[in-house]
């Protein structure tokens, strides 16, 4: 099956390369881009890709809470650095990442949540001050639960970039030799 919006064509490269099954199309929940089994074992993967122009590697919209929540269930992360060419592209490097090893990322993007950012107040301060107001006045009762979507959204950050030198401080590069095989060593030593 070829997926055919966003990325996709790198996508489909990575997952053509390293023997990966894709999930179907996207959705409006969260649903992890590959897969592969292993013994009787479903591995759940993440692929992202950066051109090797930037110095980042893109995550998604609407980076909160509940996506790091979702993206700390799969069983690993494939980053795959790659060079724009006149006939498409060709990738240079991947790194292999687990959701522990992405700790540090996912802490900093909570901490902005809690703390505030892009002149926004955060989730710390509203709970800390404005809800327990809006919970003294009855009227305001109602309109609370409105209220907490709204700063939950509100608090979410749009494409978050994680380091390529972090992801290859915090991962395993590849052996782009044996992409397939040295990704099932690294997984099967994970479960």
């Amino acid at each position: 099956m070829i997926r055919t919006t966003q990325d996709d064509s790198r996508e489909n490269e990575q997952i053509r390369i390293f023997k990966l099954q894709p999930y179907k199309g996207r959705s409006n929940k969260y649903i992890p881009d590959a897969y592969v089994n292993i013994d009787d074992n479903k591995y759940d993967l993440e692929l992202k890709t950066r051109d090797i122009e930037k110095s980042g590697v893109s995550t998604s919209r609407d980076f909160g809470k509940e996506k790091i929540e979702q993206w700390k269930k799969n069983d690993g992360f494939i980053f795959s650095s790659y060079e724009k060419k006149k006939a498409g592209f060709v990738f240079h490097e991947h790194v292999f990442c687990t959701a522990g090893q992405l700790k540090p990322f996912f802490d900093k993007q909570e901490k902005k949540q809690q703390d505030g950012h892009a002149g926004r107040i955060g989730r710390q301060k509203y709970n800390e001050i404005i809800r327990p107001l809006l919970l003294k006045n009855e009227d305001a009762k109602k309109l609370i639960e409105k209220l907490d979507k709204t700063i939950n959204q509100g608090t979410k950050i749009n494409d978050p970039k994680i380091s390529w030198k972090d992801i290859k401080k915090w991962g395993t590069i590849l052996d782009n030799d044996r992409l397939p095989e040295h990704l099932l060593e690294l997984l099967k030593e994970e479960k």
